[in-house]
């Protein structure tokens, strides 16, 4: 931050991890080598990349096998909670 005799230091953008990748990086994520800075594409990328991992492991091919297999999962929060008239 800028103190008052202090001037603001403008902000120089992260770069990508991908190589070829000139976008600005967003989010950090964990890699097998350590950190990465990655894009909003290349980290929307790796994202699915890990859930099909993840279905695949599961051995969940269809989309009404991974729906069924998150509401076992979740249990009652997909339940509506009623509410009492107090």
């Amino acid at each position: 931050m800028a103190g008052r005799n202090r001037p603001a230091i403008p902000k120089v953008p992260t770069a990508c991890a991908y190589d070829a990748c000139m976008l600005p990086a967003i989010v950090r994520m964990a890699a097998p080598t350590g950190w990465a800075n990655l894009c909003r594409m290349h980290y929307d990328f790796e994202a699915e990349r890990d859930a099909e991992l993840f279905c695949d492991a599961q051995n969940l091919k269809t989309v009404f096998e991974k729906r069924a297999w998150v509401r076992e999962k979740m249990g009652v929060f997909w339940k509506r909670q009623k509410v009492s008239a107090t």
